[in-house]
């Protein structure tokens, strides 16, 4: 990690350590099937037996990504919204949440999705609802925190059932700026 830096002075070197290090990606990664509670209130989404499903934020935006895969959800409806929760205070989220609702690993489903702010889809189908039991979805977004607390991202059943999360589900949050900022690099 040194050894590129070298011969560039003292404060070249360390604004771009400090440049790695606000830069870095938090990673959860879903081990095992997680089943939901048979509720349509909001829940967090991954847990690996010991975790509360929260990574702890300070002030700042951060970009993150979510693939998602639910199954054993109802077949009157099988669809949730997504929600950004936690401790944290924000000034705003921003994102997209893409999927389908289908019957399982390779099967064709109709694709659609949501565009969101500041919660989520919150209480908005993250895709067109339809009657299968499974849902796939791809979720990406910005959320500005402007007090440290907890991010939890939440999924919140349209209608109850003991859905699962299905291994392999996974979330990526990575800090992009701190807060106020809205460039970084050199944008002309």
């Amino acid at each position: 990690m040194f050894q590129r830096w070298r011969g560039q002075s003292w404060r070249a070197w360390a604004d771009k350590l400090l440049d790695e290090l606000l830069q870095r990606s938090h990673f959860f990664y879903q081990e095992e099937d997680r089943t939901l509670d048979n509720s349509t209130a909001a829940q967090r989404i991954f847990d690996n037996g010991n975790d509360s499903g929260s990574l702890y934020l300070t002030e700042g935006k951060y970009r993150y990504s979510i693939w998602l895969h639910v199954s054993d959800m109802s077949a009157v409806s099988g669809n949730a919204s997504f929600i950004v929760d936690g401790t944290m205070t924000f000034g705003g989220s921003r994102g997209c949440a893409f999927g389908a609702d289908t019957t399982g690993l390779g099967a064709v489903g109709a694709i659609s999705g949501q565009f969101f702010w500041d919660t989520g889809t919150g209480g908005v189908n993250v895709v067109l609802g339809g009657t299968d039991t499974e849902l796939f979805a791809w979720i990406q977004g910005i959320v500005e925190v402007t007090a440290p607390g907890t991010f939890q991202p939440q999924i919140a059943l349209t209608d109850a059932a003991a859905a699962t999360v299905r291994q392999g589900s996974f979330i990526e949050v990575r800090r992009v700026a701190d807060q106020g900022v809205t460039v970084v690099g050199p944008w002309q």
